[in-house]
């Protein structure tokens, strides 16, 4: 019996000794389930903060090329702009130029319309002059009016001013064809206002005849009308919303039709 009784209290104490272990082994168990949670926790807060500062620097990123890219199309406007200005001085002093010629050359024959013969022996008889051969046919192209500097110089001097539909004047706005009249009328010539009404009160020019100084004119039927300055530019006042500006005579539709004031 004590032999049982002994084996009994082994079993026991064993028992005891395997709970004991097993209570010890969950219990670790349980430590490193919860610190492998915290470990997940922080894993996942720290890609959080990853993705976060990912998303700034993109941001960053982001600003910094839209502002590089405005800078760089306010740049390229702004050499635009001081391209066409140097074209319209240009222009401008090429037609006072003419203008300048052709009073001189006005002055002189009249000069010499006047002048009294002196005597002396008789001039020699002029020799017949070879005759020319003929010139290939073209269109007629008269001369830029004398007006044409005053005109482009007017146009330049109220640049900036609002577009206003019907409109002819700096304190009221410029459409298209109010700008051209009252550009024009300062180079002493009176056009209509309108700008059909000027290409037809305007003589016809071919679009490689023209000259500072001439009109020209967009789309079919015509529905805009711009001062051209040289170099491919024109002063015009394009539309609602926009100013009396320079522009290339490519960026208004389709040009059609270019006319001179005579």
């Amino acid at each position: 019996m004590e032999t049982l009784h002994g084996d009994r209290q082994q079993v026991a104490d064993d028992l005891r000794a395997a709970q004991m272990d097993l209570d010890d082994r969950s219990a670790d168990l349980e430590q490193a389930s919860k610190a492998l949670e915290d470990k997940k926790a922080r894993q996942s807060s720290i890609k959080a903060d990853l993705e976060a500062s990912v998303s700034a620097q993109q941001d960053l990123l982001d600003g910094a090329n839209s502002e590089l890219r405005a800078a760089i199309a306010a740049e390229q406007e702004r050499q635009a702009q001081a391209a066409a200005a140097k074209a319209a001085a240009d222009a401008a002093a090429r037609a006072r130029a003419q203008e300048q010629a052709a009073a001189r050359t006005t002055t002189t024959a009249a000069r010499t319309a006047g002048a009294p013969a002196r005597p002396g022996r008789a001039p020699a008889p002029a020799k017949p002059a070879t005759p020319a051969p003929a010139p290939a046919p073209s269109l007629p192209v008269a001369p830029v009016g004398s007006g044409a500097g005053a005109a482009i110089a007017a146009a330049q001097s109220v640049m900036g001013t609002p577009y206003r539909w019907a409109g002819a004047s700096p304190s009221t706005g410029f459409d298209c064809s109010g700008l051209t009249m009252w550009a024009w009328a300062r180079g002493g010539r009176s056009l209509p206002h309108s700008s059909s009404a000027q290409y037809a009160a305007t003589q016809r020019i071919s679009l490689d005849q023209l000259q500072p100084g001439d009109l020209v004119f967009f789309n079919n039927p015509i529905s805009h009308v711009g001062l051209y300055i040289g170099g491919g530019q024109m002063i015009h006042s394009p539309h609602t919303g926009d100013v009396v500006k320079i522009s290339p005579i490519t960026r208004m539709g389709k040009l059609v039709r270019a006319g001179r004031v005579a």
